[in-house]
């Protein structure tokens, strides 16, 4: 599955592991070299989607090296860090201009700071693009 956001700058690529609790997701930032971000806010329809939100990050930093975090947030502002790591099978890099991001987590959350994915409900999904390194 896919999905265009933020008028085609972002692609969101999803798809549910066959047999397991799992996804596998993946965020193609097109023109962007960057941080990139993909959360699950339990707000949904909500003015501000950052509340209560599992938030997950990936960017390449100075040294090259791609490095992603599993965090979430209670409101707006910078994401903290998650106690656990929820987020696994990790790639991502910076290549002709574009930033990718690909990743698998659980679809239902399994710490206190995850959300879960219900396949017969709206979820509302949070997508960033930034400059700097988080």
């Amino acid at each position: 599955n896919s999905q265009d956001l933020l008028d085609g700058k972002v692609t969101l690529y999803w798809s549910y592991l066959d047999g397991t609790n799992e996804m596998s997701l993946g965020l193609l930032a097109r023109n962007h070299v960057g941080y990139v971000g993909f959360g699950i806010s339990s707000q949904v329809e909500s003015s501000h989607g950052m509340v209560d939100a599992d938030i997950n990050v990936g960017w390449v930093g100075a040294n090259g090296v791609f490095t992603a975090r599993d965090m979430y947030s209670d409101g707006p502002g910078k994401p903290t860090v998650d106690d656990a790591q929820d987020i696994y099978h990790v790639s991502g890099g910076e290549a002709n201009g574009h930033t990718v991001f690909r990743w698998t987590r659980a679809v239902d959350g399994t710490g206190t700071q995850d959300r879960s994915f219900v396949r017969a409900e709206p979820t509302e999904i949070i997508v960033a693009l930034g400059n700097l390194d988080p």
